[in-house]
């Protein structure tokens, strides 16, 4: 079955328009097969909003992948949400078991809720996490932080944390 071609059984309806807001993750993640996906609170914003990591797979091989570091940014979040409906659709199977085998997947969906919710690039405290990826004075980047050394992934969003590593 290609995914391409049944779009419209793949696309997440639930997540929509521009803005994102952390109640409708949180949503979302409770609707998530808890056969297939693994949900942890990893951490709490700067305005106490839970942060969440999903682990999916059983491969040798580690990814982190994270989305909404700026909160006004949701259009990663809802393709995360697009992969998952894929990864848990049975017409998939041959793509997703492939995937699964060799790949322990790990997201965190929303590093910025605070952001998110009142639809801004920084955090509560008015500050650029992306900018934020040396000092780590924020503690949505140092829950980041704690992920990667922890996970020690084979892939990550390296851009953002390059000059730290």
């Amino acid at each position: 079955m290609d995914v391409i071609s049944n779009y419209e059984e793949v696309v997440n309806n639930f997540l929509n328009g521009l803005r994102i807001t952390s109640e409708q993750v949180y949503t979302a993640l409770s609707k998530l097969n808890s056969n297939i996906f693994k949900v942890n609170l990893i951490g709490y914003s700067e305005n106490k909003n839970p942060i969440y990591t999903i682990r999916v797979g059983r491969g040798k091989t580690k990814i982190l992948l994270w989305s909404q570091m700026h909160g006004d940014e949701s259009t990663a979040t809802k393709s995360i949400f697009d992969l998952f409906t894929i990864l848990n659709n049975t017409k998939f199977t041959n793509v997703t078991n492939t995937i699964l085998e060799h790949c322990t997947l790990y997201f965190v969906p929303m590093l910025n809720p605070d952001g998110s919710d009142i639809y801004t690039r920084e955090n509560f405290l008015g500050n650029d996490l992306n900018r934020d990826a040396k000092a780590l004075v924020n503690k949505e980047s140092q829950i980041l932080m704690e992920l990667v050394k922890s996970l020690n992934p084979d892939f990550y969003c390296k851009g953002v944390m390059h000059e730290v590593f």
